[in-house]
């Protein structure tokens, strides 16, 4: 049983999963870009199925999708690091990820 989306289907991505690549297109900015980064972190997923679980998840959820629109960057990926399906794996930062010691003070 998918229990975010109540539907039962075989050979699916886990609910916590869907919501993870969905943060991962926010995260990068575009489905292919999320598929770019991911697969460095031997994720594999279609840049499409990345964007399908985007798509249902904002339709679903709305507010939630907003809230991690408006999460920064930082806040975003320490988030999709507790979602992620290989939590042992170093998942890589957007090209406009800021590292610390690049911020100014």
């Amino acid at each position: 049983m998918d229990l975010l989306f109540g539907k039962s289907q075989a050979n699916t991505v886990k609910a916590p999963d869907r919501e993870f690549y969905a943060m991962a297109q926010i995260y990068y900015g575009s489905s292919r870009k999320a598929q770019e980064k991911l697969k460095e972190a031997g994720l594999l997923l279609s840049h499409t199925a990345i964007n399908g679980h985007y798509q249902e998840l904002k339709q679903i959820y709305p507010d939630k999708v907003k809230a991690y629109e408006d999460m920064d960057k930082i806040e975003l990926k320490n988030q999709m690091e507790l979602k992620s399906p290989n939590q042992e794996v170093f998942l890589p930062d957007a090209d406009d990820h800021l590292k610390v010691d690049e911020i100014s003070f």
